[in-house]
């Protein structure tokens, strides 16, 4: 994901007039927290997916193997 300066200037100004500047630092935070909460949520369901296809994909190279025999 490729992020312009000039688009972080946008949401970090949109951000001063939406929030107050002595509650940004916190809502800063609270992103950044969520941020690593998405994606270490999404590493584990990643791993579980590709765990999940390297097995699907050994069981039909099984079959067809005892189909082959």
């Amino acid at each position: 994901m490729n992020i312009s300066l000039s688009e972080i200037l946008l949401v970090l100004i949109v951000a001063l007039v939406v929030i107050k500047p002595e509650q940004l630092p916190d809502v800063a935070f609270k992103l950044g927290r969520w941020a690593k909460q998405f994606r270490t949520g999404m590493t584990k369901l990643r791993r579980e997916l590709d765990g999940t296809v390297s097995q699907l994909s050994e069981e039909v190279v099984s079959q067809d193997d005892a189909r082959k025999s």
